[in-house]
């Protein structure tokens, strides 16, 4: 629905069907109609809203929006919103001694109120761009000329635009938004230079990692600037801050799509406190380069910034001396000031993270986690170990921005555990029988499979969010798909109660064989990737969903203890809680943990069913 329409109209819709749902079942006459009438006028509201936008959102994040822009677009996954920006050239870092020449036209792309893009009016005058050759994020550019470039994360057209005014011989642009590709080529494409129309330009829709595993092409620079900073982690919502491009898995597959001589160079923000974004980009680069087997990986890379921006490089083979010092007679010739080259190193710690030996000992004495993220722990923006939640030096410089989600992942469990043990514990707590020892036995077991689930299906999205590319993919593939399996599983309980051991094997079996058949299988288009996907989570999911209907079976059959509303209650509240405590255990000690956390509750709720009696109804 939101592919079509913007999500006040969409939420205003939805009542409206819940509305009619209820009037389409059986009851009196009077409430019937009122329910009729609730979704017609509900309905019709919404048809207006779209319009008119009678009801929309007036915060975003902490601001006001804005209402007086060129254009709003909401998809399943985005919002994205276009406006006026100002004449002066824009640059994420640029050169201090830039000075403009002309006034150019240039539309500011919000990308969820947290991130952004510059679309620049191009009308095939090259020297009208030229302001983009002296950002920062340009500088491989001055390194490989002419070659094939790899653009990640399209956006407003910028990275391309800067491949043509270097005359690089074609570029490739992937974009996983359809509706920024959509504007930037049809609703903007004639503002924006009609870049797809260009013979040496080539715009792709797809998930960038995946399209390069599968891709035959080798590239001279792959590049990414800037690419998901704060549109997720300042709302809190920390189950979509996995990034499939900031893991050691992704960018040992952008280095073998690498020429012998090609860079991979990404740019991120620069914290002159605390440099930890681009300290961990430099992990990432040490540990790609020494799983490919380079002794020293600092010969291999380059950072350099312009003030709070950085872009490091990353050479697949030794960078030549020739490099170094254009890198240098650059850098002064702009005012960038170069942090790490094979000569020089701004920082002692940017210095021990390329050299092996420091490396190690560097990330355990950092004060923040700066380890190169893996696809089992893909989260590149937490950088909180769990011993550092009560320091406050933690917090500071533009890490706070990314850190902030800590906060509101804290409160979340603290006020779900308030809530189920004010609702659900402390009544229990006055009750008799509950104590009894049958009674304590099926309260565990209810507990165990409560906070199991929401584990399991939590690491399970996790893990394929990563693989199948987005978090949208993520959570439609894995919720349809487990709440298809769990209900046949909940359907059959009675006829499968003699292989509900299965369970923690076939849980097994996903947590230690995905991670291998996911990275084998990277490259699959879309489709397979989903169909991979649904393979691995059925079985599980099968057995999952006998485990409570069962329970009630075995509630019902011993009749002693406890109601069996409560064994409902506990089950929910031990879910609810779950639901934040899987996040937490997954940013802090990874997707793996997340899912043996899960595993090891089944066999506790399996002992705790033991040797009660059977008596299926």
């Amino acid at each position: 629905i939101l592919n079509h329409i913007h999500a006040p109209t969409a939420v205003i819709l939805n009542a409206g069907i819940a509305a009619l749902a209820a009037f389409a079942w059986p009851s009196n006459g009077k409430t019937r109609w009122i329910a009729g009438s609730c979704g017609a006028l509900l309905l019709s509201l919404g048809a207006i809203n779209q319009s008119v936008k009678l009801v929309d959102i007036q915060w975003l994040k902490g601001g006001r929006n804005s209402h007086d822009g060129l254009y709003e677009k909401w998809n399943a996954f985005s919002r994205i919103h276009v406006r006026e920006l100002g004449s002066q050239p824009f640059g994420w870092g640029l050169s201090p001694r830039y000075r403009a020449q002309r006034e150019i036209g240039q539309l500011y792309l919000d990308i969820d109120s947290g991130a952004a893009t510059v679309i620049t009016k191009f009308d095939g005058n090259l020297n009208a761009v030229e302001h983009l050759k002296y950002d920062v994020t340009a500088l491989a550019h001055y390194l490989r000329n002419p070659t094939s470039v790899l653009v990640i994360g399209i956006g407003g057209g910028r990275d391309i635009l800067t491949s043509l005014a270097f005359g690089q011989r074609h570029v490739t642009g992937v974009e996983i938004n359809p509706d920024i590709l959509r504007l930037l080529t049809r609703r903007f494409g004639q503002y924006s230079g009609s870049l797809q129309n260009n013979p040496d330009v080539t715009l792709v829709h797809d998930e960038a990692r995946s399209y390069v595993a599968r891709s035959l092409e080798s590239y001279g620079i792959i590049q990414a600037s800037l690419i998901d900073t704060w549109a997720a982690t300042s709302a809190g919502a920390y189950v979509l801050t996995e990034n499939g491009l900031y893991t050691k898995e992704a960018w040992l597959t952008f280095l073998t799509h690498l020429t012998p001589d090609g860079i991979l160079t990404m740019s991120r923000w620069y914290c002159e406190a605390q440099p930890a974004e681009i300290l961990r980009l430099a992990a990432l680069a040490t540990a790609s380069l020494m799983d490919i087997g380079v002794a020293d990986p600092r010969q291999h890379v380059i950072i350099v910034r312009n003030q709070d921006v950085a872009t490091i490089m990353v050479a697949k083979r030794p960078f030549s001396a020739a490099d170094i010092d254009a890198v240098t007679k650059i850098s002064k010739a702009m005012e960038f000031q170069p942090v790490l080259t094979p000569r020089f190193a701004e920082r002692p710690e940017f210095e021990a993270i390329s050299t092996p030996g420091q490396y190690e000992h560097l990330i355990r004495t950092y004060p923040l986690n700066i380890e190169a993220p893996t696809d089992d722990s893909p989260f590149f923006f937490h950088m909180l170990r769990a011993g550092d939640l009560l320091k406050r030096s933690t917090f500071q410089g533009m890490n706070q921005l990314n850190l902030r989600a800590v906060n509101v992942l804290g409160r979340s469990l603290a006020i779900v555990s308030g809530l189920s043990a004010i609702a659900i514990i402390a009544p229990l707590v006055f009750r008799r029988k509950v104590r009894e020892a049958r009674s304590i036995r099926l309260m565990i077991y209810f507990a165990a499979i409560g906070l199991a689930f929401m584990m399991v299906e939590i690491g399970q999205l996790e893990r394929l969010i990563v693989f199948l590319g987005h978090p949208i993919y993520g959570l439609t593939v894995v919720l349809f798909v487990l709440l298809l399996a769990s209900s046949c599983g909940s359907f059959y309980s009675s006829r499968m109660r003699p292989w509900m051991w299965l369970l923690p094997v076939a849980l097994a079996a996903f947590i230690f064989a995905s991670p291998s058949v996911t990275y084998q299988l990277t490259a699959a288009s879309t489709p397979v990737r989903i169909a991979v996907s649904a393979l691995l989570l059925f079985p599980s999911g099968f057995f999952m969903g006998m485990a409570f209907p069962l329970g009630i079976s075995k509630a019902v059959s011993v009749n002693e203890g406890a109601p069996t509303a409560w064994y409902w209650g506990v089950n929910g509240a031990f879910s609810v809680i779950s639901s934040v405590l899987a996040v937490a255990v997954a940013v802090f000690w990874g997707v793996t943990v997340t899912l043996l956390v899960g595993l090891g509750a089944y066999i506790l709720a399996l002992i705790a069913l033991g040797d009660l009696k059977w008596e299926i109804t």
